[in-house]
């Protein structure tokens, strides 16, 4: 190695890529700003602001001073570039982005996907998909603002446009060009993520969930009956938010099993259109993946209904910020002495806990043979809370949804594939969820007045 090779391999590897944010709150939303910065590794100074971030950067059409992001996208496209720049500068010795070629991006997937995390396992599946879709729009956009500047790159070497048929529209699909690989730690088995559940778990989970973490209840029957992901469950106010309630309910009175003349519940609508500070620390809650008015659908209003107002009952001598998130977290803040919004990774931990400290240990030896499978199969499966998701969809076609737009409007969606999914594969879906469907539509259809 020469002189000056050597010289400059020694100063660029002080050097890394790092995501930089500033966070400020503008009319009580919360707003951050998002860069790509080059900075010297032993000072933590800051070397150079690049646009890196604007090529995943969108402006919301309602609102075109409002920023949008994808974070973990950019922490994945910094270790990209901190692959290939410092971690590997011998082998590469690029010193411009536009000498990047396909082959370092090809290169970088695929060593991720066989280097083992701390544990001592592989990368999961959901994770090598989120980091190739980071780095293919990377440099499908590098393409398309420096198309006259990069001299290996082209854009369909990232994003291919595919249509997609249901029978009766046609979508456009994105396809990344990017092959990846997914490694075992299953005997030649990759541990998928168990999306189906018996009825009776749903059940379980929630009886679970009274027992030793009360406050989750209603949150994990937002998930079941109302689709929404974890992130916009911690993003929910409460009615007398200093921002406007969080939940809008349209009831009319009725006269219950005892006499009493009581407000029925007729609606129930969850106020999502905004991401709001709600926390007097600054601490981001969670994303709102799609901003909107969420609506209950109509037999899911009376169970939702109940554990809201139990909910209710559970939080009414906890004082919190003036916000007033309606997911409360443990923690006080410790100068005021009120109650922080709980934040999404803390709900989602609190879950998992929830879900192997105690469901799954008790569906082992269970009388349900339901059960009893679902815990051998979950055996060689992973799990998370996206599995409500799963299974608020399926409940939602046995109640007749079978409309891809329709579809879409409940679950939140951005783009149709996944709806439109669900929907081409409806009849094998209800037939596999025959037994639990005709259980779970003997709840629903008697609505509980109390």
């Amino acid at each position: 190695m020469s002189n000056t090779l050597q010289s400059y391999t020694q100063n660029i590897l002080k050097c890394r890529f790092a995501v930089y944010k500033i966070t400020y709150s503008e009319d009580k939303r919360f707003v951050r700003r998002y860069f790509i910065v080059l900075k010297d590794d032993l000072t933590g100074l800051i070397i150079k602001v690049t646009d890196f971030a604007d090529y995943v950067l969108y402006r919301a059409m309602e609102d075109m001073n409002a920023y949008r992001t994808n974070e973990s996208a950019l922490y994945a496209i910094c270790q990209f570039l901190n692959y290939v720049f410092f971690e590997h500068y011998e082998k590469y010795q690029i010193t411009s982005i536009y000498d990047l070629n396909r082959n370092m991006f090809q290169e970088f997937i695929l060593d991720y996907c066989s280097t083992r995390k701390p544990d001592g396992s592989y990368p999961g599946k959901e994770s090598i998909i989120n980091k190739r879709a980071a780095i293919c729009i990377f440099g499908e956009m590098l393409c398309y603002y420096h198309k006259d500047k990069m001299k290996y790159l082209h854009r369909h070497e990232f994003v291919r446009t595919k249509l997609y048929h249901d029978g009766e529209k046609t979508f456009e699909q994105n396809a990344y060009q990017i092959y990846v690989k997914y490694w075992s730690d299953n005997n030649g088995e990759l541990q998928k993520l168990m999306r189906d559940m018996p009825i009776d778990l749903a059940d379980r989970i929630i009886k679970m969930a009274e027992i030793h973490m009360p406050d989750l209840c209603f949150p994990i029957i937002l998930q079941l009956y109302g689709g929404l992901r974890s992130g916009e469950i911690c993003n929910i106010r409460g009615k007398d938010s200093i921002l406007g309630p969080g939940i809008i309910i349209q009831s009319i009175p009725i006269i219950d099993k005892y006499g009493n003349r009581v407000l029925h519940p007729q609606s129930i609508q969850i106020d999502l259109r905004h991401e709001y500070t709600l926390r007097s620390d600054g601490a981001r809650i969670g994303e709102i993946k799609k901003e909107r008015m969420a609506s209950i659908y109509g037999p899911f209003v009376n169970i939702v209904y109940k554990y809201y107002l139990k909910h209710l009952d559970l939080i009414k001598d906890k004082n919190c910020e003036d916000t007033k998130p309606l997911i409360l977290c443990k923690n006080k803040n410790r100068q005021t002495g009120l109650y922080y919004g709980q934040t999404k990774g803390n709900y989602c931990n609190r879950l998992k806990k929830l879900f192997f400290n105690y469901v799954l240990p008790s569906c082992e030896n269970d009388q349900n043979p339901d059960l009893t499978i679902f815990y051998l199969n979950m055996q060689s499966h992973s799990w998370g809370p996206h599995a409500f998701r799963h299974w608020y969809t399926v409940y939602l076609m046995f109640c007749g949804v079978d409309d891809v737009a329709e579809l879409m409007a409940l679950r939140g969606d951005k783009n149709p594939n996944s709806a439109a999914e669900y929907i081409k594969n409806k009849g094998v879906i209800l037939q596999t969820y025959e037994k639990s469907l005709q259980k779970l539509g003997k709840m629903i259809s008697t609505p509980e007045v109390e």
